[in-house]
């Protein structure tokens, strides 16, 4: 856990000092007055946005590794540097944005702070304030390690720079129009925040606290959490199931997990007075399997869980080398890297060991 301050959203003043240093050093290439500059700018937002979204967290050295792959020509033709996507954090560091640009020391306490290329691009979802304030991004972590990231073409990748995307399949749609049409039983006493009875009424037509939200609030002791937790809760009941099945689904990749999600969600909506039907029962669980089958997950470095048990299906005797995650994992002991050569090798994989 690292205590050090994050970084804050600057006025407009100090951040249009900092967009003048970044034409400066960039030597007009991403440049607020030019017209090619401002280009620039844009898509190196929309690269950090869409980052954010699809992996949950990246540092900034494979963000470029990846920047460079899907824009060779403007590479090769260099209208952007490596040295612009850099210092271009410096600059997001201090924007509003649905993520973070943290330096490494920031994230890990015993790590020295290094070079703009060890810094992280965290989305905020994987941030909550108090002592455990990163404890979801370092399960995150340890769940990435596994995987290589999945790099898709680039109006792909770019279509993650679109809050919501996650949702904007066939499954993530069906899901959604399922949970939103949702009834409490005519029989339930439970009440709305006004008071007011919602037995019959759809989930998406009221605003309903749980025990746990309740119990949360009653607890919060400074204005500022009251505030955040009213912010929070005060959304109608489909919203806020939503809310946590994109929790669950950018959580969890084994089948047990899943299985626990499911059984949380059916408990919440228990508790709000929704009594599924078998047949609604057995159309929850279909959905809910297919959407998250076929979901970009964080724990899966962007990869849809279909996409990767296809991949390993389709192995024949092939090579794998290791990436820069997992070479910092076996520098920094958390891989010890004879024994997954071993474990890897049992599979019939070659191992180039670079």
């Amino acid at each position: 856990m690292s205590g050090k301050s994050l970084p804050k959203p600057s006025s407009k003043t100090a951040l249009n000092k900092k967009y003048q240093l970044l034409a400066i050093e960039t030597k007009g290439r991403l440049d607020t007055a030019t017209e090619n500059g401002r280009a620039n700018i844009n898509l190196l937002q929309k690269y950090y946005n869409a980052f954010s979204n699809l992996y949950g967290a990246i540092i900034l050295d494979d963000a470029w590794d990846i920047f460079k792959i899907l824009e060779k020509e403007k590479i090769s033709k260099k209208q952007i540097l490596k040295k612009d996507f850099l210092f271009f954090s410096e600059v997001a560091r201090y924007e509003a944005h649905n993520y973070f640009v943290l330096e490494i020391d920031e994230l890990y306490e015993a790590e020295e702070r290094g070079s703009a290329a060890r810094r992280f691009i965290l989305n905020k979802k994987l941030y909550k304030k108090g002592y455990s304030r990163f404890d979801s991004y370092y399960r995150l972590a340890d769940k990435q390690l596994n995987h290589p990231l999945c790099v898709l073409d680039r109006d792909e990748l770019l279509s993650w720079d679109e809050p919501g995307m996650l949702w904007r399949s066939a499954e993530g749609a069906a899901l959604k129009l399922f949970v939103e049409n949702l009834s409490v039983d005519n029989k339930s006493v439970n009440q709305d925040i006004n008071g007011e009875k919602i037995a019959g009424k759809l989930l998406k037509d009221f605003i309903f606290w749980h025990d746990s939200e309740k119990f949360a609030y009653s607890y919060a002791k400074r204005e500022w959490e009251k505030k955040e937790l009213e912010e929070c809760q005060n959304v109608d009941e489909s919203e806020k199931i939503l809310r946590l099945i994109e929790q669950y689904i950018n959580s969890a990749v084994l089948y047990t997990e899943i299985n626990k999600q499911i059984d949380f969600v059916l408990k919440d909506l228990q508790e709000v007075g929704v009594c599924l039907t078998e047949q609604q029962f057995k159309t929850f669980l279909q959905l809910y399997s297919d959407f998250s089958n076929s979901s970009r997950k964080w724990p899966l470095c962007g990869w849809q869980p279909v996409e990767l048990s296809n991949l390993y299906k389709n192995f024949s005797k092939s090579a794998i080398s290791f990436g820069k995650n997992m070479q910092r994992a076996f520098e920094d002991g958390t891989l010890n890297k004879d024994e997954l050569i071993e474990e890897i090798r049992k599979l019939d994989i070659d191992v180039i060991d670079m």
